[in-house]
């Protein structure tokens, strides 16, 4: 599953995605990190990864 393509997320979208996880799970994902997420699974493990980083 490609999160982008399954959701038909343009950019600006995806910004407001992004927005949104951050606000709701007090995080900050770097872009660095946001490139590297495609399915659920990756967005899941970058999620868990800052919030036991924090």
């Amino acid at each position: 599953m490609n999160i982008v393509n399954d959701l038909g997320l343009d950019s600006i979208a995806v910004m407001n995605f992004t927005m949104a996880l951050e606000d709701k799970f007090d995080i900050s994902i770097p872009l660095h990190d946001m490139a590297s997420v495609v399915t659920v699974q990756d967005l899941l493990r970058t999620i868990e990864t800052l919030r036991s980083d924090a």
